[in-house]
């Protein structure tokens, strides 16, 4: 193991899969009430909201990213 990768040897491809599909779907999740906050909800909480579920969203992608790193079928 080299790198940051080394953690991932206690972790299954499958369950990697896994997460990493879970974290797409809820950042999609995310993704669609921060725009829902930015339509429906009124004052400067329109912005925070939005920022804070948009970060949020961008958390999980990355996430994602680094769990399909070095997915590999065998």
């Amino acid at each position: 193991m080299v790198g940051s990768s080394a953690y991932m040897s206690y972790v299954s491809v499958q369950t990697r899969l896994v997460l990493g599909t879970l974290c797409v779907f809820n950042g999609i999740v995310l993704a669609v009430l921060a725009i829902a906050s930015l339509v429906f909800v009124d004052g400067v909480m329109r912005f925070v909201g939005g920022a804070g579920l948009g970060l949020a969203a961008v958390a999980l992608f990355g996430l994602a990213r680094r769990l399909r790193r070095g997915v590999e079928w065998r």
